[in-house]
Order: C-alpha cells, then structure tokens, then sequence
C-alpha cells in the first residue's frame, strides 16, 4: 500500500477504483433493495424471466392462431370488419354515396387528411407499424385521388404544420384552447385550383378533433387563461369551443362547395360535434363519421365510399349514433358541472379565499344524460305547446341514428299482447322480421325502449325522475340482401327478438323506498329505429305498486338491495333534500344556468380538516365498529406446508382434472395458510403491469408471474415494450359502441385472447394474462376527453357491449380488469388528492354503474379496475359500499379488484384492502401501516385468495413454470460490474508494473 501510495500514477489508480467500486457497489444495491427503482426499471426493461416446462395452451383453450405474427394478422382484419360497421352515414343527400361511378377520382380536402387521428393518447394509446392511411383505403377501393393535392398537405412549409402533438398524460393538464391545426384558404395556390379537374367525382373534406388521458377537450379557443389571453387562431368566435367548426374548416368547406358538385365529410372524432350548420347546409351532400379506426380500420372507409367489399361484396354502413348529437353543447345540462367550470381553476374547493386543493365535479343532471334528457325535455315541451320545435332546434342526430344505402320493412309481433296486466317477474317479448326493401345489402338495427309512468300518471307519492325513453334491448341483423339477390346463403329477411324484463322497468328511488320501485299505472313499450322514432309500441298496466328490495346476484342468490351512497346524493354540504338535480317536473327552473358561486364552493373547516386527513400518507382509522372489522382471535401467520399447490385446484379431489376453480372450494384455507404475511403484503401492493409470482413455503403454492396490459385499444403498453410489444391497434370503443353488434364485440375478446396466448413469443413465452379493459364509463359530456375509449352515453348499451368483449376474452384466458370502476366520466383533476363526484344514487345505478353490473352478471366479469375519483369524499378504491356492498354482495361478484396507477397519498393500501379491493397499481410497493390483528391479517388473505382466484382460472395455468432467472437488467448490471472489476484491476496491475518499471530504471 506504501509503494501504491507512493508514486503518483498509482495514487490516482487507487482513488479512482475506490470511487468507482463504492458507487458501483451503491448503484447495485439500490437498484436491487429500493423497490420503487428496482421496480421501475422491471416495468421498462422486462422482469423475471420464467423457465417454461410444459405448455398446454394449444389444448386448453383451441387456439386458432399458433404465431404471435398470425394472431396479430387476423386482429387487424377483424379491426377492418369493425369499422364497416361502426362508420355512422349520417347525412346522405343526391344520392352522393355509395359513388357508383366506375373508376372515381376525388380531391380530398383537409390537413389532417395525411395525419389522421387513429387513436386517442394515454395509457390506452395503439400505435402499430401497420398503420394505414385514407390513401391508401381509397387506393385499394378503386379510387383514384388527387396526389398534388396530398402532396400540398404533406408538405408543411406551404400547408402549415398542422393540429399540435396531443398534450402528456398529466391529469392536471388544464387546457384554455386547443389548435385544430386546418390550412387557411389563403394557402391554396393556382396551381391546386388546377388539378382539381381530373379529380372532381367528388371531394373528400376530412375533420378531425383527437382526445386522450389526463385532459379534457377545451371549452373555449383561447390560448391560455387570463385577462391577456388571445383566441387561437382556428377559433371561429370568441364563444366558440373546441367541438365545432373553426374558422378555417368553415372556409375550407364554402371554398370546396364552390368548386366541387358533390361534397362529402369525413368525421375523424371519438366523440360528437356541433354539425346542425353542416346537416342543414344544402351543398353538403353526404356525412360520414368514422372515429378513430385504429391501425387498419381506414381501410374499411374507401370501401364504404364505393359500396363494395374489395371482394366485390354490396356494402352499406351500419353504425349507429351511440350519443345524440346535439345543436349546441353548450344547453347540455352538463356544461355548468364538467372540467374545468368556466375558468383555470374554477372546479377547485375555497376556503377563506383562497382555492384548495381538491376538486370537484357535481353531477346536477341527475338521470338527464345523453337521450335521457333531450327526448325527455322534448316531449315535456311538446305537452306545454303542441307546435313547439324545441327538439327539432336542439338535436341533429339522435341516439341510435344511422343511415343505410338501402332500406327495411319491420313486421313487429308482441308477444306479450297489448294492454294486458303484468307482473314485475314477467319478461315481454318482441319479434320484429326485417327485410330489405331496397337494392343493396346492408345490416339494420332494431331497438327497444320503454316509458314508465311519471308524476300523476301513477300513485306513488314520490315523484322518482324518469326518462321518456329508455334503451331496454337491442340487436343487429345479419347482412340482409334485395330480394333478387336473396338466396340460401343471401337471406331477404331476418326474425331478431328483443326481450324487456318487467322489474327492468323499475326506477331506483334513493329518497323514500331506498329500492328499484316499479310503480302502478301503464307502460309503454315501443320499437324504434332510434331513440325518437317509433315505429310501434304496445301498452302494460302495473296494478299496484312493487318495492323491489331485493334482486337475484350473478350466481343466482337472492341478496338485499338498499341504499349505499347517501352522503354522495346528498353532496358535500349534506342537502338531504336532493333539491340541487335536475327534475322533469321543472326543466326551465333546475337546469343548471350558470357556474357555481364562489360562496357555493367553499369549505367548512370542519370539511376542510376531514379531506386534509384523506391525504395523510399513512392509514390510521380504526377499525372498531367498521362493516370490515373481524372480531375474534387473528388467523395464524406461520406457513404450514400441506403440499397444496395453485395448480393443484385445478383438480378436484379426486384427482379428476375441472380446468376451473370454485371460489368456495373449502381448500382454499389450506393454500392460504401456506403463504408467509410478508408475500401477501409483496402480492398485494406491488402490482403495476404484473401480479408477482407466489412461491408459498418450500416453493409449494407456485403461483405463476402474470403479465398484465394496459388497453382497451388491444394490448397497449404507455411506458416500455420489453414485454407488451408486437400487438394490433384496435378501433376505440366509440366505433365498437357504433356497431350495436355484441357479436363483433365478443369475437374482439376473442381475438384479443389469441394474442394473449401468444404473449411474449420472443422472450420467455409467457402469455399475456391480465389486460386493463374494457373501459365503460359514460359519455356524460362531449368533452370527456377518454370518450373514444368509452362506448357510449347509455349504460346498457355500454353493458352489452363490454361484457361481450369480456366473455370473448375470458374464453381465452384472459383476466379482463373492466374500468374505471365508478362514476369516473372525465379526466381533469381526476387524481388531484381524488376529484369528488357528488351525484345522486338513481343515477348512479341506473346510468354509471349499470354497464359494470351488466358485465358481471351477464359477461362473467372476474376483474376491476377501480378508479382515481372519491365517491363524495371517499376514493373509489377504497370505497367500501362500492366494491363490497354493490359489487360483491348484490352483484355477487367474485374475482380481483385492482386500482387505477397511482403513487397518490389519498390512495392508501390499507384502506384499499378494507374496501374490497385486492391489487394496488404501483411500482412503488406499497408499505401497509396497520398493525397485523385479526382484521388485517384476514383482509390480507382475503384478497390473496382473490387474486389467486383469478389467476387459477387465466391462460396462465396452461404452463408449468419451474422457477424464474434473473431480469435481463440485472444481469446487464452484474456484466458492467464485472467488467468494471476486471478494468480496474487491469489498469492496476499495469500501472503498477510500469511504475515499478519505472522505478527500476531510475534506481539503475
């Protein structure tokens, strides 16, 4: 150490490789002991890697597709198929589509013509390399198109740079304004003007309007908040918003319909506009909505356009609106109560002055959503003035509207026979038989609705709010043919059944029965092409009242329904007389007419100190008196070894191979209790993207590693793909919701499946297990910015179409975790300490739960995801009446819940667990606060039982793993140790000798 020391050259080796080997050694160890950095470098670069030894998946779930690449093949044609279906012909006028003209050549106008919107943004985002463009679309349809048009547009130095990237996934993001990113008329030279002779069958004016997590769609144009903001260039007013025309779409249209005869729309959105100018506009020959169709979709666009499959197949669109269209956005009963509030931060909690931080939302329309309110106010307005257009001044498309190139003659049968008397365990059912009437294939959808007595009509003396319409069943025809087409294999006509259970028709009354109340008087049954056009009804009497306090679970238990959430009807100040919703009885005088005052947003500071106390990072409530307590002595911590493993349930005990697992087998106990607390604990609160494996005393539990997706847009991963790679882009469920084809929706889980099952064919072989999807909350404004990812305004048509997907998936294998579980319908300040959703309980359950119950009882439903928001002051994920009293007692529910990501304070474990809820959605491993008593050690193996439960009965269990290596990671960083060592101590060993060399020559 003496000669090291010595001699300068070695000095410096020897400083330098003592720093170097301290931090290698301190970059080591916090990378494999701090979880959450450990942790997040597992969610970018892959984690464990399993040691597969047997598969079966080839003959437990009869996989169509053995290749990751030919599963993705077939998704992406499905995807195709989807959109035929989904594309809405909104307007068709001159017979302006399908474009009969052999070998058409069109001008397609619009910037965003060469960068369509495939996908919303966020977590959900499906990008693909087999993306397709509209050029493409029409290309392979037999249409030829401008190219020196295209080129103009592709070319940002003469068209201009086009509509802004979309802003990041931050939940705070507030937005004033948003670019939409058109050409101004002044760019168009001579030399466009020119070439649009040759192409003039038609011109193509493509609009787009995009959406994503974390933020909402402007209600304004201006460029920022303030008193210096200026309006943003694509505004057409100062009182515009973001969903209707700018200023230079508005020119770009007049500029088209001067030159071109036939001009058709192209809507590129995931929610709905302000189109009442364009629909009345007589040079606007045709409108076509396409959403966002994902990577392939826009192939189906070109073929739509000529009416023909590239197989040479007749082809009308069949989608159908799943929200009505409204004149103005700004008389949706929402605008007062959504986003923002009109100004930066007006959504924000006051106390004494001065803006809080936490957020609200107050759902004051009550049931009024969507259809509910614009067919109800127009009817009630048509019983104050026959001659009243209120309607007709207020709606362009309503709910359930779509057009067709041909027509269809309904013969409608009920079964069940007008005004008769029916009981509330009685079903009514209808038959219709569609034909085709006209001269070109196409699909049609029939669709039943009911209207329920309101006010005087019945006895009760509590006046329940009630919708006009309401959508109770619908279906999709298959592909029907003009009769001198029709053929065995081509049929005219087609028999659907649409069937109403009577106790469907009752209304929740939150306020006096506290139960669905299915009141005397007469019932209206009718048969629509949408939700305001009848084309038959029959009528049925209740004779008396019924209280329906109970209701038949998933499993087919009868279980006590009640009321759940009277702090959240009654809002933050404790109004027990719900006098702040929207009521029929008075539309003009409880529509909301303008933002809430300051005094009506600021907070007691008894309110203010219980929501600081939300936040506390720690969980220190007791447990005393708590619905979850467990009295009694606490279940034994000590593993035991009974050589039970996870994959051992799935035979019964008499070694008979079941492939599913019951979740009341008594031998559940028995796996339980080979599980250390400590694994429980890593299971439970470490859960981002994965469900960790469980190796249970000796090894013997041999719970799988699952990996889990992100979605609803297919298998989508936000932050690496390492694992999640190689996948389809799917259509956002706005196109699915289109459809009104639960068919398409279950061979879409289906598909997913298959990918699932493919899984990381280029690592270990693991399948894909959990995906974080559907998603079925509510358009309950047009601003939501996640509305492409969600199906609809309705909840039952939200239900249908999602338990669909889940059951296709789950035949899969898949662990479908359907989100975000509940009233979580916009994004602005969703995680900001957890906005409060004040709303009333008939709301609740008769719109924003409904499509959650639906996928449970109907699509066998084994996963949540719960969500960001508080239910009044309680977040959602830690809900108790949520996701034990509603989702597992009177759904009868049994499967894992999961939260939304969150690294949040308000977002505690414990309390998760308390709740109901199983799987916390971090890299940061959650820490548990509570001490381990009877409560919380029951809690833990509850929810441990959960997730095996799921896991038992996923794709995962056709494999036998045996053991896992080490993340690819880790071993990058063993390497760069070694070689680190192995450097350093060359350069030592050189060093030395040359300065001992050194030091010889100099002594000689």
């Amino acid at each position: 150490m003496k000669f090291i020391w010595k001699h300068l050259g070695t000095r410096i080796w020897l400083i330098v490789t003592s720093i170097v080997l301290v931090l290698a050694l301190v970059i080591s160890i916090v990378l494999t002991t701090v979880p959450i950095v450990g942790n997040s470098l597992t969610l970018v670069f892959g984690g464990e890697r399993a040691n597969i030894t047997e598969d079966r998946r080839d003959e437990q779930y009869d996989r169509e597709f053995t290749s990751k690449a030919d599963a993705r093949a077939a998704a992406e044609d499905f995807v195709i198929e989807v959109e035929k279906e989904g594309a809405i012909l909104l307007k068709n006028e001159n017979d302006a589509l399908p474009i009969t003209k052999d070998s058409p050549a069109v001008s397609v106008f619009g910037k965003n013509s060469v960068n369509l919107v495939y996908s919303g943004s966020g977590s959900a985002n499906s990008s693909s390399t087999s993306t397709k463009t509209l050029y493409e679309s029409l290309e392979a349809a037999g249409i030829s198109y401008n190219q020196t048009l295209k080129d103009f547009y592709d070319d940002n130095a003469r068209s201009g740079s086009g509509r802004p990237a979309n802003p990041s996934m931050n939940s705070g993001q507030r937005l004033a304004g948003f670019g939409i990113g058109e050409t101004p008329i002044s760019s168009y030279g001579q030399d466009l003007e020119s070439s649009y002779s040759q192409y003039n069958d038609a011109a193509i004016v493509v609009l787009s309007r995009v959406g994503g997590e974390g933020w909402d769609l402007p209600r304004s144009m201006y460029s920022s908040f303030g008193t210096d903001r200026t309006l943003l260039d694509d505004a057409a007013s100062e009182d515009s918003h973001y969903l209707e025309l700018g200023k230079h779409e508005k020119a770009l249209l007049e500029y088209v319909e001067e030159r071109f005869e036939t001009v058709i729309v192209l809507l590129n959105t995931g929610t709905t506009m302000e189109l009442g100018e364009l629909q009345a506009d007589e040079n606007i020959d045709a409108i076509l909505w396409m959403g966002f169709p994902g990577a392939t979709g826009v192939m189906a666009i070109g073929q739509l356009l000529v009416g023909e499959t590239t197989e040479g197949e007749q082809l009308s669109p069949s989608g159908y609106t799943t929200d009505t269209w409204a004149a103005d956005f700004t008389a949706d009963p929402s605008w007062y109560n959504t986003g923002i509030y009109g100004s930066q931060y007006g959504n924000r909690y006051l106390y004494d002055g001065a803006e809080t931080s936490y957020a609200f939302v107050n759902y004051e329309e009550g049931i009024y959503v969507g259809y509910r309110y614009w067919e109800t106010r127009g009817y009630e307005e048509l019983q104050d003035d026959p001659d009243s257009a209120w309607y007709e001044q207020n709606v362009v498309y309503p709910f359930g509207y779509g057009l067709s190139y041909t027509t269809f003659d309904w013969d409608i049968s009920f079964e069940t026979a007008s005004n008769s008397v029916v009981e509330a365990d009685g079903t009514i059912t209808v038959n219709v038989t569609v034909t085709n009437t006209g001269d070109w294939a196409g699909k049609d959808v029939v669709q039943l609705y009911y209207t329920a007595p309101y006010g005087d009509a019945t006895t009760n003396t509590t006046k329940i709010e009630k919708a006009y319409v309401v959508l109770a069943d619908f279906a999709k025809t298959p592909t029907l043919y003009p009769a001198d087409q029709s053929d065995a294999d081509h049929p005219n006509s087609a028999t659907v059944t649409l069937t109403l259970d009577v106790r469907d028709m009752a209304s929740y009354d939150y306020v006096t029965d506290k139960a669905y109340v299915l009141d005397d008087g007469d019932y209206t049954v009718s048969v629509r092409s949408d939700a305001h056009t009848a084309e038959d009804s029959a009528t049925y009497t209740v004779e008396e009242k019924v209280v329906l306090n109970t209701d038949t679970d998933a499993r087919g238990n009868e279980v006590t329904v009640t009321n759940r959430f009277d702090d959240v009807s009654a809002g933050i100040f404790g109004d027990t007389e719900y006098s702040d919703y929207v009521s029929r009885s008075d539309f003009a005088g409880t529509v909301p007419a303008d933002y809430l005052a300051d005094e009506e947003r600021t907070l007691t500071a008894e309110l203010k100190d219980a929501l600081d106390l939300s936040i506390r990072r720690s969980y220190t409530q007791s447990d005393e008196g708590m619905p979850w307590q467990v009295t009694g002595a606490a279940p034994s911590t000590t593993p035991v070894d009974s050589g039970l493993s996870l994959e051992d349930m799935l035979y019964d005990e008499d070694g008979n191979y079941v492939g599913s697992v019951d979740f009341d087998d008594p031998r559940w106990d028995t796996l339980l209790n080979e599980i250390s607390i400590d694994e429980m604990k890593t299971l439970i609160g470490y859960a981002a993207f994965r469900t960790n494996a469980v190796e249970g005393v000796n090894g013997v539990v041999n719970k799988p590693m699952t990996n889990d997706a992100d979605g609803p847009s297919g298998f989508t991963s936000f932050i690496s793909e390492s694992v999640i790679y190689g996948t389809a882009s799917y259509q956002g469920e706005c196109v699915m919701g289109a459809t009104w084809n639960v068919d398409l929706a279950r061979r879409m889980g289906e598909l997913v499946g298959e990918e699932g099952l493919a899984g990381n064919e280029n690592g270990d072989g693991m399948p894909y297990t959990g995906w974080y999807a559907p998603a079925a909350n509510i358009h309950r404004s047009p601003f939501g910015g996640r509305n492409w990812e969600y199906y609809s305004e309705d909840g039952l048509l939200s239900g249908k179409l999602a338990a669909g997907v889940i059951e296709g998936a789950s035949s899969k294998g898949i662990i479908c975790y359907m989100k975000h579980f509940a009233v979580n319908d916009q994004e602005t300040d969703r995680e900001y300490n957890g906005i409060l959703v004040w709303a009333n309980e008939q709301s609740m359950r008769e719109i924003y739960l409904k499509p959650f119950e639906i996928a449970v009882k109907e699509g066998g439903a084994m996963g949540m995801m719960s969500s960001f928001n508080r239910l009044g002051m309680t977040w959602a994920g830690g809900s108790y009446a949520l996701l034990t009293e509603i989702l597992r007692d009177e759904w009868g529910f049994r499967g894992a819940v999961i939260t939304d990501y969150s690294m949040n304070t308000y977002t505690q474990v414990d309390l998760m667990i308390r709740a109901g809820g199983d799987l916390f959605l971090t890299q940061a491993s959650k820490t548990f606060a509570k001490d381990d008593d009877a409560t919380q050690i029951t809690l833990l193996r509850n929810a441990t039982k959960n997730i095996l439960y799921v896991t038992a009965n996923s794709n995962v269990m056709s494999l036998t793993v045996d053991g896992y290596k080490m993340p690819l990671w880790q071993e990058v960083m063993i390497y760069i140790d070694v070689a680190i060592v192995v450097g350093l101590a060359v350069w030592g060993v050189l060093i030395i000798l040359s300065t001992k060399k050194k030091e010889k020559s100099g002594k000689q």
